[in-house]
C-alpha cells in the first residue's frame, strides 16, 4: 500500500532514519533522505515527490525557510516544516513560504500522518483549482466580447482577448498592472470612476456608455455592462463585458445636427399666436392659431382665452401660467393640452411673454401656442423602440431573441441558435421549444403562466430559468433563458417578450463537478472521529461534520450560517473566545506558546441541544484566499469530556484520600500520646491506693492503741485515697470523652444525607433557644440579621452552628462583655453565613491548624474541649458541598465565613 511519496529534510540523520522508518510502517513511501537545502532541490526535481518534510532550520547556504520558497516557486511540491520550539520570528518567517503545516518535535505518529493526508488532499483540491480557472480563462478567451476585471486599486486583473484585441494591448500589459482608468480620455476619468463607485456599492451600471482610448491613441465609444465581484462576503473589484457602440454614437450624433436643423426651422417659422390683455382677454390671433384650434377671428376676439381652450380641470391650470406670466414680467412656458372648436385636445407648448410699456407695467401678453402631436406620438414610438434597443443589450451575450406573446412568433439575431440548440432557426418554433425541456430550474420562483402580471403589476423586473434538453447528436445540453417584457403603448400589458439564450452546459458540468467535490470532501470529514468546523471571519459556520452535529445534537442546516460563539458556547466563556480568535485572526498566536492569549491550542465548553456540556479540545487553523487574505478559521475539536471527569475524579479521590490519611496521623497520634497521658495516671494512681492499702495493713499490725490507729487509717481513706479515685475517672472520663469524638467523627462519614431547603432563620433562633440562660447569665450581645436559605442537611448544619456558637462563648475575652454577630448574603449558587465574635482571637500562625483533629490551639486548661469540633464542622462541610474560612486578630475578634449551596449538585 503506497499513501504517498515523502522526501524527508533533515540534518539530524537519527531523528530523519526513525521518521522515515515510523512513515513506512504506515504506508508511505520515503524516496529518499537529505541532509540540505541544495540536496533537498535536485532530489526533489529528479523524484518529484508527492510531499516534502522539512527541517525549518538546516545548515548550509540554504535555510528550510529559502528551500520552501525555492520549491513553491519552480515545482508547486507541498511542504511541512519540522521544528524544535522554533521562535516566533521564524514562524512568521516560514508562514509567507505558505507551508501545509507546521510539526512539533518530537512527533507523534498519529499527528503526522493526519497533517499529512490532510497536505496531500489540500494540493489535490488546489490543483483542481487552478484546472478548473484554467479552463474558465480558456472559455473567456472564446468569447467575441471583451471581458475584463478590475480591483479595487483601478488596476486590470484580468482580460480576454477580445479585450486586449479591441484596445491594441498584449497579455505584458497586463501583467505589469495596466490602470483601467488611463485607458480613457482624461476629461471622461471622472465619468468613469464615479460609475465604477456605483458599482461597488451596489447600484449595477448596466448602460454606461463611454468614450475610451486604445493603445494607439484611437479613440471609440463603448457601452460597458459591469457589477462588482463579491468573494466571501466582500467586495473585490468589477466584472464587466464591453460592446462597441462607435457607429451608434455616429449615427445619433448626425441625427442630432439634422434635429437641430429641423429645430430652427421650427422655430422660425409662423405658429399660433395670440395677444391678449393683462386679465387674459383676446385681442388679436394670427391665421395659424385659426387653423390650429378651428376658430376664426371673429369667434375669439373678446373672449378670455383660457376659459376658450382649457376646459375643466385644465382651466385652473391656465389661468394660473397667466397670472404668473403677468404678475412675474418674465417669459414662460408650459407643454399642455389646448380644445380644439370641434372639441378634442391638442398637445401643445403654450410659450407666454409679457409685454412691459415705458412705466414697467404689463400691457399685455403674447402667446405662442406649438403643435407638438406628432412629436409627443413619436417621442412614445421613440421611447419604445429606445427601451427594446436597451434590453436587448443588455442580453447580447448569446442569442437575442424577441417573441410576441399573442402569436407566439420567434425572431432571433443573429445566427447562433443552431449552435446552441443544434436546430436551424427556420425549424424552431414555440411548441417545440416548449416540449423539448427535461428539467426546469426557475430562478425567480415564478411560474411560466403567471410572469406576464408579475412584469405589469411591477413584482418582476426579469425572468429568468435554466432547462435542460438532448440535442439531435443526443448530447445532453443546458440552456440559460433570460427575458424582459416590452410593454403596450397605453403600457397597460405586455405584449412582446425580448431576451437572450446562453449555452451553459459547461458551467453545470464545472457546477456538477464542485458539488462533487464538496460531497467528497463532507464524506471525508464526516468519517472523522473529531469535530471539524469552518468558521468565516465574523465567527458564522460555513461547515461542520458529522461529529460536530452529533455533539450538539441538531442537524446541518440548524447550525450552519450560525454564530458559533454566540449560538453553541456557554455565555459565561464567550467573550475570553471573541478574544481568542481575535488575536488568532490579527496573527497575534503562536501555535506553540503555552500562552493562552497565543496558543492556537485551546479548551472550551460546547452546549448541546439537550444542555448537555461536553469538554472539547479545539485546534485551529487560518484560511486564506488566493490573494493570502484571510477569510476564516478551520477548527478541528476533540472530545475530552471522559478525560477531564476522570482527571477531576481522581483529583477528588486524592483529596479525600490526603485528608483521610492526615486525619488517621492525627487519631493514631491521639491514640498514641493523648490517650497515653490518662492511662499513665490510672496506672500511676491505682498503684497508689495498692500502697494505701499495704500502708493501711503495716499500720494496724504496728498500731499500739485503736486511737493512734484510727487517727492514721482516717487519714489514708479520706484524703489520699479519694485524691487517687478522683484522679482515675478523670482520667477515665477524658478517655471516654476521646473515644465519643472519635465514634462522632467516624459516624460523619457514614450517614447519609437528607437534602432539603433550610430556613437558616429559624434554624438559628432554634440553636440560641438552647444557649438561651447562658446568654442571660452572662449578658452576651448577640445580633442576628435576615439569613438566606440554603440546601443541606438539617440536623448537621444545627450541629455545625451549635459548636461555632458554642465556640464563641467559650472563647470570650475576660475583660470586656461578649459580643457575637451572624450575617448572610445569598449569591449565584451559594450563601454565605459569617459568625463573628469579639472574642480572645487566634493567632495567624495558628489559623490554618484549628480545623486539624484534635489540634487545640489555646492551651488554657480551665476551657474545655477535645480539639474535634472545628474538626467535624469542616467534615460537615465537605459533605453538604460548602467549606469554611477563618480570619482573626489575635486578643480582638475572630470571624468564620461558612459557604453553603443554595441549589441542588448533580453528584447528589
Amino acid at each position: 500500500m503506497n499513501n504517498g511519496r515523502i522526501l524527508i529534510v533533515e540534518d539530524e540523520l537519527l531523528f530523519a532514519v526513525d521518521l522515515a522508518n515510523n512513515l513506512e510502517s504506515i504506508g508511505y513511501e520515503i524516496v529518499e533522505k537529505v541532509t540540505n537545502g541544495k540536496e533537498a532541490l535536485e532530489k526533489a526535481q529528479i523524484l518529484k515527490p508527492d510531499l516534502i518534510m522539512m527541517d525549518i532550520k538546516l545548515d548550509g547556504d540554504l535555510s528550510g525557510i529559502d528551500t520552501s520558497q525555492l520549491i513553491k516557486d519552480t515545482l508547486d511540491i507541498p511542504v511541512i516544516f519540522l521544528t524544535a520550539h522554533s521562535d516566533v520570528q521564524t514562524i512568521e518567517e516560514a508562514k509567507l513560504t505558505e507551508p501545509y503545516g507546521f510539526l512539533l518535535k518530537p512527533l507523534r505518529l498519529d499527528e503526522v500522518n493526519s497533517m499529512i493526508k490532510t497536505a496531500l488532499h489540500k494540493h489535490q483540491i488546489e490543483n483542481k483549482l487552478k484546472e478548473s480557472e484554467k479552463r474558465f480563462r480558456d472559455m473567456t478567451d472564446l468569447l467575441p466580447q471583451p471581458v475584463f476585471e478590475v480591483d479595487l486599486d483601478g488596476i486590470v486583473s484580468f482580460a480576454n482577448r477580445s479585450f486586449l484585441e479591441y484596445f491594441s494591448l498584449d497579455s505584458v500589459d497586463v501583467k505589469k498592472g495596466i490602470n483601467f482608468y488611463s485607458l480613457f480620455p482624461s476629461e471622461m476619468e471622472p465619468q468613469v470612476r464615479a460609475n465604477f463607485e456605483k458599482i461597488l456599492q451596489g447600484i449595477a451600471c448596466v448602460n454606461c456608455e463611454i468614450k475610451v482610448l486604445d493603445k494607439k491613441g484611437n479613440s471609440k465609444f463603448t457601452l460597458f455592462y459591469a457589477n462588482r465581484i463579491i468573494h466571501k462576503d466582500a467586495v473585490t473589484g468589477i466584472r464587466g463585458t464591453i460592446t462597441d457602440i462607435s457607429e451608434r454614437i455616429e449615427a445619433e450624433r448626425d441625427i442630432r445636427t439634422q434635429k437641430h436643423f429641423f429645430e430652427t426651422i421650427f422655430d422660425n417659422s409662423p405658429e399660433a399666436i395670440a395677444s391678449t390683455d393683462k386679465n387674459g382677454n383676446i385681442i388679436r390671433v394670427n391665421a395659424k392659431f385659426e387653423s390650429l384650434f378651428g376658430f376664426n377671428k371673429d369667434e375669439v376676439l373678446g373672449k378670455n382665452i383660457d376659459e376658450l381652450l382649457s376646459p375643466g380641470p385644465l382651466q385652473d391650470e391656465a389661468v394660473r401660467f397667466t397670472q404668473s406670466v403677468v404678475n412675474e414680467r418674465m417669459r414662460k412656458s408650459l407643454e399642455t393640452k389646448r380644445r380644439h372648436k370641434d372639441g378634442r385636445l391638442i398637445d401643445t407648448i403654450v410659450v407666454g411673454n409679457p409685454v412691459i410699456s415705458g412705466n414697467k407695467q404689463v400691457d399685455f401678453t403674447i402667446a405662442i401656442y406649438i403643435d407638438i402631436t406628432s412629436r409627443k406620438k413619436t417621442e412614445r414610438e421613440l421611447k419604445q423602440i429606445h427601451e427594446l434597443y436597451q434590453k436587448t443589450i443588455q442580453n447580447a451575450n448569446g442569442v437575442p431573441y424577441r417573441l410576441n406573446l399573442e402569436s407566439k412568433e420567434y425572431e432571433f439575431v443573429g445566427s447562433g441558435l443552431e449552435e446552441i440548440l443544434g436546430l436551424p432557426q427556420k425549424d424552431f418554433n414555440y411548441e417545440y421549444f416548449k416540449n423539448m425541456k427535461q428539467e426546469v430550474i426557475v430562478h425567480d420562483k415564478c411560474d411560466y403562466s403567471t410572469y406576464k402580471e408579475k412584469f405589469r403589476n411591477g413584482e418582476l423586473d426579469r425572468y429568468q430559468v435554466d432547462f435542460k434538453f438532448v440535442d439531435h447528436k443526443g448530447r445532453e445540453r443546458w440552456i440559460s433563458d433570460c427575458s424582459l417584457p416590452v410593454f403596450s403603448y397605453d403600457e397597460r400589458e405586455v405584449v412582446e417578450s425580448i431576451g437572450v439564450l446562453q449555452d451553459i452546459t459547461q458551467r453545470k458540468l464545472i457546477e456538477k463537478q464542485l458539488r462533487l467535490e464538496k460531497n467528497k470532501l463532507q464524506n471525508y470529514l464526516d468519517v472523522a472521529g473529531v469535530i471539524f468546523l469552518s468558521l468565516d471571519v465574523n465567527m458564522n459556520v460555513n461547515l461542520i461534520n458529522r461529529k460536530g452535529c452529533k455533539i450538539l445534537g441538531l442537524e446541518p442546516h440548524e447550525i450552519l450560517g450560525k454564530n458559533w460563539i454566540e449560538n453553541f458556547l456557554p455565555p459565561n466563556i464567550r467573550d475570553k473566545i471573541w478574544e481568542f480568535f481575535d488575536h488568532f485572526m490579527n496573527q497575534q498566536i503562536d501555535m506553540f506558546s503555552n500562552d493562552y492569549k497565543r496558543s492556537a491550542q485551546f479548551e472550551s465548553k460546547l452546549i448541546s441541544k439537550d444542555n448537555v456540556t461536553r469538554n472539547i479540545l479545539w485546534n485551529n487553523i487560518l484560511l486564506r484566499d488566493e490573494n493570502k487574505v484571510i477569510t476564516g478559521v478551520l477548527c478541528s475539536g476533540t472530545d475530552i469530556t471522559d478525560k477531564v471527569v476522570a482527571e477531576q475524579g481522581v483529583k477528588k479521590l486524592n483529596q479525600i484520600l490526603n485528608q483521610k490519611n492526615h486525619d488517621l496521623e492525627r487519631i493514631i497520634y491521639v491514640t498514641s500520646h493523648d490517650l497515653r497521658s490518662p492511662l499513665v495516671n490510672i496506672e500511676g494512681f491505682s498503684e497508689e491506693l495498692n500502697n494505701d492499702v499495704n500502708l493501711i495493713l503495716t499500720e494496724i499490725e504496728q498500731a499500739g492503741s485503736l486511737d493512734e490507729l484510727k487517727i492514721r487509717i482516717e487519714k489514708i481513706v479520706k484524703q489520699d485515697i479519694p485524691e487517687s479515685i478522683g484522679f482515675i475517672k478523670n482520667s477515665v472520663l477524658k478517655i471516654e470523652s476521646l473515644l465519643s469524638a472519635l465514634l462522632q467523627l467516624s459516624r460523619l462519614g457514614r450517614q447519609q444525607l437528607d437534602l432539603k431547603v433550610l430556613n437558616m432563620n429559624d434554624l438559628i433562633d432554634s440553636i440560641l433557644s438552647t444557649f438561651e440562660y447562658r446568654i442571660k447569665r452572662e449578658k452576651i450581645d448577640v445580633r442576628v440579621s435576615n439569613l438566606p436559605e440554603c440546601i443541606a442537611d438539617a440536623k448537621q448544619i444545627n450541629q455545625l452552628f451549635s459548636n461555632l456558637i458554642g465556640n464563641a462563648m467559650k472563647f470570650f475575652h475576660p475583660d470586656r462583655p461578649g459580643e457575637i454577630e451572624i450575617r448572610g448574603r445569598k449569591m449565584e449558587k451559594f450563601s454565605y453565613y459569617y459568625v463573628w465574635d469579639n472574642g480572645i482571637g487566634i493567632k495567624r500562625e495558628d489559623q490554618d491548624k484549628i480545623f486539624e483533629i484534635f489540634k487545640r490551639v489555646h492551651n488554657n486548661v480551665n476551657i474545655e474541649g477535645d480539639g474535634l469540633g472545628l474538626s467535624i464542622v469542616r467534615r460537615i462541610l465537605e459533605k453538604n458541598h460548602g467549606e469554611i474560612r477563618v480570619e482573626s486578630e489575635y486578643e480582638k475578634w475572630t470571624k468564620f465565613t461558612v459557604v453553603l449551596p443554595n441549589i441542588r449538585f448533580e453528584d447528589e
